[in-house]
C-alpha cells in the first residue's frame, strides 16, 4: 500500500483556539488528521478542551473512516467465509447421506 510522508504542519487547534471552542459553546469537533492539537504542542489544546465543564466530543474522522472501513471489510470477509464453509458442510452432508 502506498503511504505518503507524515505532514507535521496540518491544520490544528492551538490552546487559544481550544479555549475559544469551549467559550463559544461548540458541542462537537470533527478533525480529519491525527490530532486536534498542533504537532509542536500536543498537550495544551487537549488540556484546554478537557478543562471545560462539558468537553466537546472530538471525532477523529480519519480513524472513524478507517475503523468503519475495516469493520465493513472484515464483516464481509467473515460472511463470505461463513457462507462457503456452511455451504461446503451442507454439500458434504448431502453427499454422505
Amino acid at each position: 500500500m502506498y503511504q505518503t510522508a507524515f505532514e507535521s504542519n496540518y491544520t490544528a487547534l492551538t490552546e487559544d483556539g481550544a479555549d475559544w471552542v469551549v467559550a463559544a459553546g461548540i458541542k462537537f469537533v470533527g478533525i480529519d488528521y491525527m490530532s486536534i492539537a498542533t504537532y509542536e504542542q500536543l498537550a495544551p489544546a487537549h488540556q484546554s478542551l478537557m478543562r471545560a465543564v462539558r468537553p466537546p466530543p472530538v471525532l477523529h474522522i480519519m480513524h472513524f473512516i478507517q475503523y468503519h472501513l475495516m469493520h465493513f471489510i472484515l464483516c464481509h470477509i467473515l460472511h463470505f467465509i461463513q457462507y462457503h464453509i456452511l455451504h461446503s458442510i451442507q454439500h458434504f452432508i448431502s453427499m454422505t447421506s
